[in-house]
């Protein structure tokens, strides 16, 4: 066989298989295993529309939380942040990559360390969402634009008689 008649050759097989699976997908009503991934049981990520991004302003604890979801795989767990406000309810906030103090742009918010602030009570204001996904309420801010650590006044003693 020539070089041109394998080549030939391969084509016509692979074109073959890629008509065979085809017809076979349309027979059993395009539910093969292509299609139920396509047609996915949730919306696929660039069919879901961005969230809309609202000011916010929020005070609760902050703490650190050790995601370990993707362990063992490539990228390993992954560390997030979370504020806890007094009703319980638990806020993810964004981590900015870069250096303290500096602004990728003219516009964006301040990189914060976050880690500074991990066991402390804060508010926070920036601009984040709330986005139902799986029966489940979240609620985030991406753009953190201040943090102020809420100061407790000390506790005033009475007078002793």
């Amino acid at each position: 066989m020539t070089k041109v008649m394998k080549i030939s050759l391969a084509f016509i097989v692979g074109f073959s298989l890629v008509v065979c699976g085809r017809v076979l997908a349309e027979e059993h009503g395009g539910k093969g295993h292509g299609a139920a991934k396509a047609a996915g049981d949730g919306q696929a990520k660039a069919d879901r529309p961005a969230p809309v991004l609202v000011d916010m302003t929020v005070t609760g604890k902050v703490s650190k939380v050790e995601n370990n979801e993707h362990a063992g795989k490539r990228w390993g767990s992954r560390l997030e942040y979370m504020l806890t406000d007094d009703q319980g309810k638990e806020i993810g906030l964004a981590i900015r990559r870069g250096k303290p103090g500096q602004d990728a742009a003219k516009d964006a918010a301040p990189v914060i360390n976050l880690a500074d602030y991990v066991g402390r009570t804060v508010v926070v204001t920036g601009r984040g969402f709330e986005a139902a996904r799986d029966g489940k309420k979240t609620t985030r801010i991406v753009r953190i634009t201040k943090i102020d650590e809420v100061t407790q006044a000390p506790a005033v003693k009475p007078a002793q008689p």
